[in-house]
C-alpha cells in the first residue's frame, strides 16, 4: 500500500497551506541589496555622523594635548614673575598696590575732596578754557579774558575741595585708592574722574591768581596741579598711568603759558624744575605692565566670571585652553619689563618689535589666528601706552630746559644762543631727547625760544608743533 502511495508523494506539488507555513508571507517579491548601494549608506553615516563624531572629540583633544605640553612651562614662568617680587593673582596684586615706607598716605583727603569734585557738570562749564571744552587760547596775565567772572564763581563754590587737594599734593605723598582687581578689566575706576576735575580746577585757580599779580598763589596752585599724578604714582594700571601723562601735559602748557608772565621768582622756578625731573615715568610704565599682566592673565585661565569682559569675547575664545599663547604673552610681557630700563629711544624700538609680532598674528593665515585669538582680543595695545609715557619725558625735559633758559635770561639780559650755554650754570647737561637720544633742539623764532623734541614721527620739524600728536615736534615756546 505504501508503495502504491508513494509515486504520487514524489510527484505530488505542495498545497498553498503547506506554502503558508513554511515561507513569509510578502506581498511583493523581495530582491537583495546591490552592493554598491550598501557601501553609499555606509559612507554617508561615515561622512555625516562619524566624521563629525571624530572631529568634535579628536580636535578638543588634539588641541588640548598640544597646549599641555606648554602648560609646564606656564606655571615655570608665573613662579619665576612671583619669585621676582612681582603679582602673578588679584591677590597678590592688591598687596603690590601699596604705598612704601616714608610715603604718607593722603587717601582720606583725596576721597573727601572727591565727594563734591564728582559733582561738577562739566557741560555747565563748557565754555571755560582749561575746565571746560573751548578751545580758544587761553590769554595770558594783562589781557581780557572771556568768561573770568564764572571762572571765578566755579572756584568759589569748590574752595573747600581746592583746599583739600593743597594738602594733599603737599611733597612727600601719595594715595592707594580703594580697588578691587579681582573684577578684572569690569572694576570702577572713579577715583580717575576726581583726580582729572582736582588738576583742571588746580589749573585754572593758578591763572586766575597770575592775572591778579598774586605770583606766589599763581606757582602754589601750579606746583600743586603738577603734583596731583603723585596720587596715581603707585597704581599698577597702564589706563591710570596714561592718565598721569595727559595731567602732566596739561600742567606743561600751564607752564609755557606762566613762565614769563607770572613772575616767578628763581627759586620758585628751581623747584618746578626739580619736581620735573623728579618724575621716573619709565618705571610707571613698567608698574602699569604688571597690574595689566595680571588682569590679563585671567582670561587665560578662565577667570572672567559673568562680567562685561567675558560677555564681549567669543566662546571659543575661553572655552578652549590656551597655555601656547599664555606662555607667548607671559613672554612678551617680560620683554616689555625688561625694555622700561632701557634708554627711553631703545625702550620704544623694543616695544614696538613685541606689537609688530603680535599684529603678524593676524596676518599668518586661519590657523596662526585661531591659535592666539584671545592674545589678539585682549591685550594691551603696549604701543600706544608707551607713546604716551615718551610724551611725559618730553614735556618734562623740555620744560626743564625753558626753565634753565629763562633763569639764563634773567642774569644774562639775552636769550641762549643754543642750549648748550645753559651748562653747566644751569644745567648739568642738555637733557636728550628721549625719541632719538640726541639733545634737545632748539629754535629762535617771532622773538620767542622754541625748545622742542623731535616727537612721536621721529623727525625734525624746525620747532613746529601740529595739532596731530602723531605729527610735528613736541616743543615749549618761550616768549
Amino acid at each position: 500500500m505504501l508503495s502504491a502511495v508513494a509515486p504520487k508523494l514524489d510527484g505530488h506539488r505542495p498545497s498553498s497551506y503547506h506554502q503558508t507555513m513554511t515561507e513569509p508571507k510578502s506581498d511583493a517579491p523581495t530582491t537583495p541589496t546591490p552592493p554598491r548601494r550598501r557601501r553609499f549608506w555606509k559612507w554617508f553615516v561615515i561622512v555625516t555622523v562619524g566624521l563629525p563624531a571624530l572631529l568634535c572629540v579628536g580636535l578638543p583633544l588634539g588641541w588640548w594635548a598640544w597646549n599641555w605640553r606648554f602648560s609646564g612651562q606656564v606655571d615655570s614662568e608665573l613662579e619665576r614673575i612671583r619669585a621676582s617680587g612681582e603679582p602673578v593673582t588679584t591677590e597678590e596684586l592688591e598687596a603690590y598696590y601699596a604705598l612704601p615706607d616714608g610715603v604718607e598716605d593722603r587717601t582720606s583727603l583725596w576721597m573727601e575732596a572727591f565727594e563734591t569734585l564728582s559733582k561738577i557738570d562739566w557741560k555747565l562749564h563748557a565754555d571755560l578754557p582749561i575746565v571746560g571744552e573751548s578751545q580758544e587760547p587761553v590769554p595770558p596775565p594783562g589781557q581780557p579774558r572771556p568768561q573770568e567772572r564764572a571762572a571765578r564763581a566755579l572756584l568759589a563754590e569748590y574752595a573747600e575741595s581746592l583746599r583739600l587737594c593743597h594738602q594733599a599734593t603737599a611733597p612727600g605723598g601719595s594715595a592707594r585708592f580703594p580697588t578691587n582687581y579681582t573684577l578684572g578689566s569690569d572694576m570702577a575706576m572713579d577715583h580717575l574722574y576726581g583726580v582729572r576735575a582736582a588738576a583742571r580746577l588746580l589749573l585754572l585757580e593758578s591763572h586766575i591768581r597770575a592775572r591778579q599779580g598774586d605770583a606766589s598763589g599763581a606757582f602754589e596752585s601750579l606746583t600743586a596741579a603738577l603734583r596731583v599724578d603723585h596720587a596715581l604714582y603707585y597704581e599698577p594700571s597702564l589706563q591710570t598711568q596714561l592718565v598721569r601723562v595727559r595731567m602732566r601735559g596739561m600742567g606743561q602748557r600751564q607752564l609755557e603759558l606762566l613762565l614769563t608772565s607770572a613772575h616767578f621768582s628763581d627759586k620758585e622756578l628751581l623747584e618746578i624744575k626739580e619736581e620735573l625731573a623728579s618724575t621716573n615715568w619709565q618705571e610707571s610704565l613698567a608698574r602699569g605692565i604688571r597690574g595689566d599682566r595680571v588682569i590679563i592673565s585671567r582670561h587665560y585661565r578662565g577667570e572672567l566670571g559673568d562680567g562685561i569682559a567675558r560677555q564681549e569675547l567669543p566662546f571659543v575664545a575661553t572655552a578652549l585652553p590656551r597655555d601656547e599663547e599664555f606662555l607667548w604673552y607671559l613672554g612678551s610681557m617680560r620683554r616689555a619689563i625688561d625694555a622700561t630700563r632701557e634708554p627711553p629711544w631703545l625702550m620704544r624700538r623694543r616695544i614696538e618689535e613685541l606689537e609688530e609680532e603680535l599684529l603678524g598674528f593676524g596676518h599668518e593665515g586661519k590657523l596662526k589666528q585661531f591659535r592666539f585669538m584671545l592674545t589678539l582680543l585682549v591685550t594691551s595695545p603696549l604701543n600706544a601706552f608707551t607713546t604716551g609715557h615718551m610724551m611725559g619725558m618730553a614735556f618734562d625735559r623740555t620744560a626743564e630746559a625753558a626753565i634753565a633758559a629763562e633763569l639764563f635770561h634773567r642774569r644774562h639780559g639775552r636769550m641762549p644762543a643754543s642750549l648748550d650755554e645753559l651748562v653747566p650754570e644751569f644745567l648739568p647737561k642738555v637733557p636728550l631727547d628721549p625719541y632719538d637720544g640726541q639733545p634737545l633742539r632748539s629754535v629762535a623764532r617771532d622773538g620767542s625760544l622754541v625748545i622742542y623734541s623731535i616727537g612721536h614721527n621721529s623727525t625734525d620739524d624746525d620747532g613746529h608743533r601740529a595739532d596731530d600728536i602723531d605729527e610735528g615736534d613736541l616743543t615749549f615756546v618761550l616768549k
